[in-house]
């Protein structure tokens, strides 16, 4: 596969034994956490509200597996629930989110169930390896932060929550400190927060955080720590 993930997206698969070469459009490769190593790793199509997905290696091409209707946006993989690959799609309501998301069950081809539920618009998901078991951990917006230059240096702390998707209900398990990038033309606020026994955060600006917060699987308690 050649993929260009830094200018447009565009992928292309190559064919050693045949010499073609066969353009799949535009995605993003994301790695499921869950997954069996030789099913980790699934190409999936964003493009607006659509998710499509490559389900055959004979016929390589893409075949949208949902698409969402009216103001639905924002959709993002999340990680894994009973085995079975689940996006998060969020409302609009204007310029800001609704309080419901949809949690879309990517059970294989042609099979995709969705569930509607409440989330508070200052609540965002955490990054996408958010859910064990049936519980999805989430965070404080950083959207609220306050974007002044006197403020871009200074660190900010947003909550931590965690949704029980079996009682679709919350809880508040402690505070995230997060900061602002120093590598880029404008700062960014970021806010790593990731469950302690998976891959870091990777949503946003995280890639550029100094400090990360991780919540202990067990417990439930969050630690901030450098990295």
């Amino acid at each position: 596969m050649l993929y260009d993930a830094y200018n447009a997206n565009l992928s292309y698969l190559w064919d050693p034994t045949t010499r073609v070469l066969t353009e799949l459009g535009k995605i993003r490769i994301v790695r499921v956490a869950g997954r069996d190593p030789d099913r980790c790793r699934e190409m999936f199509e964003f493009r607006g509200d659509r998710m499509s997905r490559s389900t055959s290696r004979a016929r390589p091409r893409l075949r949208r597996v949902w698409e969402a209707r009216g103001a639905m946006a924002d959709l993002q993989i999340t990680g894994v629930v009973d085995g079975v690959i689940v996006g998060v799609a969020r409302d609009h309501a204007g310029a800001r989110p609704a309080p419901e998301i949809t949690l879309v069950c990517v059970h294989g081809a042609g099979a995709v169930t969705t569930r509607r539920v409440a989330l508070a618009p200052n609540l965002a998901i955490a990054n996408d390896d958010a859910f064990r078991g049936h519980r999805l951990l989430l965070t404080g917006s950083k959207d609220a932060v306050a974007r002044t230059p006197k403020e871009w240096t200074q660190p900010f702390t947003a909550g931590v929550w965690i949704l029980d998707l079996e009682t679709d209900r919350m809880r508040a398990i402690g505070t995230a400190t997060g900061g602002w990038t120093s590598d880029t033309a404008i700062p960014h606020p970021y806010l790593a927060v990731s469950w302690g026994d998976g891959s870091r955060a990777t949503t946003g600006w995280t890639s550029h955080a100094t400090t990360e917060n991780v919540v202990d699987p067990i417990t439930e308690k969050v630690t901030s720590r450098s990295r």
